[in-house]
């Protein structure tokens, strides 16, 4: 489902370090939970990067689970949306962990010592597995968007072996807890910047989803 179109570019400064730097903060106060048992769940990010892709080094996020038996699994993937209609599709990286213990009120779970080329914007994606009567899902964010990039206020999901589909919560802008650091994978000349300006303009204005900005 796709919603009114949304300015969707957040440019970094031109002077960017060649260590790794936040590219995107979203890891604001929570504001509650998301249930994402018998689905994956994706969240489609812009990084502050100045459009050329990033080599990602760490990444964080927030989940929570009740109940869940000690054998149960998540698996955590980075996706490009290079699928239909933008749809997440090919795998960039993954990671399949085991719970060992709940967390009903959220744990942040932090990946470091990663090296993954990533482009401008790609999906982060969750699924569940084995929780049996429990149930485990993504914290929410209070924030009205991220400190850092961009995301959207829809989600993908994906059911078992049907295509991704874009969905959201009428009147509740879906933000989930998360942040990337990493490398931009080159820094553009000056000249380079501003038609990149210029471009993203048009190429946001035409898709249809709203984005929000960093504050």
């Amino acid at each position: 489902m796709f919603k009114k179109t949304g300015l969707a570019c957040l440019l970094a400064t031109a002077s960017l370090a060649v260590h790794a730097v936040s590219l995107y903060d979203n890891l604001a106060t929570p504001a509650g939970t998301f249930d994402a048992q018998g689905y994956q769940i994706g969240d489609q990010v812009i990084l502050a990067d100045l459009g050329v892709g990033a080599n990602i080094t760490d990444f964080s996020f927030e989940l929570y689970s009740i109940g869940v038996a000690p054998t149960a699994t998540y698996t955590v993937s980075l996706l490009a949306n290079d699928g239909t209609g933008g749809a997440p599709s090919s795998s960039l990286w993954s990671d399949t962990y085991n719970f060992g213990l709940n967390f009903p009120t959220g744990q942040l779970v932090t990946y470091s010592g990663l090296s993954i080329d990533v482009p401008h914007s790609f999906t982060w994606a969750i699924s569940f597995s084995g929780l049996d009567s429990g149930t485990a899902g993504l914290i929410l964010s209070t924030a009205a968007g991220p400190s850092i990039g961009a995301n959207y206020t829809d989600y993908w999901l994906k059911n078992g072996l049907l295509p991704w589909q874009l969905n959201y919560i009428e009147g509740q802008s879906i933000n989930f807890l998360a942040s990337f650091s990493g490398t931009p994978i080159a820094v553009p000349e000056p000249s380079s910047v501003a038609l990149f300006g210029l471009g993203t303009v048009g190429l946001f204005l035409w898709r249809r989803r709203s984005v929000r900005l960093a504050r």
